[in-house]
């Protein structure tokens, strides 16, 4: 009976099971992916061992087996994103199917227990549950679109590749020092081994001398030889990758897309890497356009381009030169302007004269008013407002001082002759008391500057 009414049990499915193994397996291309790596980095080492013994074909086979690895690499990330991909879906599915099998248990008890509701197995289970969720959507979309082992090297672009990488171990070799040390003479060795006798200190010295002057010839004749592999080797710059790609450009007067680019650039000795940020710098400068045309990005650049620019240039700065030309004149006309009626002449000279002897008393005037600075009404009043806040601050601290010393005698009654003598260390005595200010005097309008000022303050301590 309670059978027909909830279902019969399902037996217990492997799903855990299987997402252990999916667990497992990602376990196990993580660590592949590490070995690879290694395996790149050690193809690299060899690479640059290769280009130090001048074996070019094996330095390049290197490179080659670096790229089939880093592919190995990226492929197996895909496989790590698939199976994160599986393990999310293998869980929401059995979410789901726990989920039906709850629906139709539910569907089943209200059969019995309705007796009469069909509604042909409500719609036959959903149409079976849209058709097993359209077959687990089309198993996961045929574990999505496999990656072929695209294997196909740009043969240019291993060759600009590979003159870095030796460009950079010539570099290393050249910046070691090499010290070279004298060499004993044979005579001299034999004597040093029979009898233990040093040299002179003539005898050291003509050989570190004749030694160093050998040295220096070699060098001459070596360092325009190495400023010339140098020059070689050393990679461009970026103001020359940027005419080399515009040179593309100019001689093609075509369209590109980055990746054709890409392709174009070791050509030209700019490897493909650095092509799209030499690109930028060239858009960023408006020496090349480009486009969106559907879902791709278009770049051109012609020679009509950058002589249209440079006009342009040419045009902002001319205009530029007018308008200061244009307000030089306004100015010297305006200066001028100022000039007329200001000629010399007796009557302006007696004038500036006497600006000048008014400017002389003006400063003895100004110079006699900062001695009455004091008796000054308005400073006066200003003090009397000071004394007043400092009169109203000290009262206050009074009061604090007197509710301490009440406290004190409050809570340390059995300390009394000993909190005394530290009020009468500190100034507080019996007399301790409030301060009490004298009358202001009255500040009149009439008030003589010569009356020095009349503030008297009593302190009563």
């Amino acid at each position: 009976m309670m059978n027909r009414l909830f279902g019969k049990p399902k037996p217990e499915t492997n799903a855990l099971q299987t997402l252990d193994k999916l667990n497992e397996t990602l376990e196990m291309l993580e660590k592949k992916e590490k070995v690879l790596l290694k395996k790149a980095g050690q193809e690299v080492e060899k690479a640059k061992e290769y280009t130090r013994s001048k074996n070019k074909r094996a330095a390049i086979q290197c490179l080659k087996r670096k790229r089939l690895y880093e592919q190995q690499v990226e492929q197996l990330g895909n496989f790590q994103l698939r199976i994160h991909d599986q393990m999310i879906m293998l869980e929401g599915a059995k979410a789901t199917t726990e989920t039906v099998d709850a629906l139709r248990s539910g569907a089943s008890a209200m059969k019995a227990m309705q007796k009469a509701t069909n509604i042909d197995d409500v719609d036959k289970t959903m149409d079976e549950i849209n058709e097993q969720t359209e077959n687990m959507k089309q198993i996961q979309e045929a574990l999505s679109t496999p990656i072929g082992a695209a294997a196909d090297f740009d043969e240019d672009e291993l060759e600009a590749e590979l003159e870095e990488l030796e460009g950079a171990e010539l570099e290393e070799q050249l910046l070691q020092p090499t010290t070279v040390l004298p060499s004993v003479p044979a005579g001299r060795q034999q004597a040093r081994e029979g009898n233990k006798a040093r040299p002179t200190y003539l005898e050291a010295s003509s050989t570190i001398f004749r030694e160093r002057r050998e040295r220096c010839k070699q060098e001459s004749e070596i360092y325009p030889f190495v400023d010339f592999i140098m020059s070689k080797k050393r990679g461009l710059s970026l103001e020359e990758k940027r005419e080399k790609m515009l040179q593309i450009f100019y001689d093609s007067q075509d369209f590109f897309l980055l990746k054709e680019l890409e392709k174009l650039g070791p050509k030209k000795g700019v490897i493909s890497q650095s092509v799209k940020d030499v690109i930028q710098s060239l858009v960023d400068d408006d020496l090349v356009a480009k486009d969106k045309i559907g879902i791709s990005v278009y770049f051109w650049s012609l020679p009509s381009c950058a002589g249209n620019q440079l006009r342009s240039v040419r045009q902002k700065l001319e205009s530029d030169l007018q308008g200061s030309n244009k307000k030089l004149a306004e100015l010297v006309d305006q200066c001028d302007a100022l000039k007329k009626g200001r000629e010399e002449s007796e009557e302006r000279t007696e004038a500036l004269a006497q600006l000048q002897d008014i400017e002389k008393k003006h400063k003895e005037l100004k110079n006699e008013m900062v001695q009455f600075a004091d008796n000054d009404p308005a400073t006066l009043e200003a003090m009397r407002a000071a004394i007043e806040v400092a009169h109203q601050s000290a009262n206050r601290w009074t009061d604090n001082i007197f509710t301490l010393r009440q406290w004190c005698s409050n809570n340390f009654p059995q300390a009394k002759e000993q909190l005394e003598h530290l009020y009468t260390e500190a100034g507080i005595t019996e007399d301790f008391d409030y301060l009490e200010l004298s009358s202001f005097p009255v500040i009149s309008s009439s008030h003589d500057p010569e009356t020095p000022k009349q503030l008297l303050v009593e302190d009563q301590a």
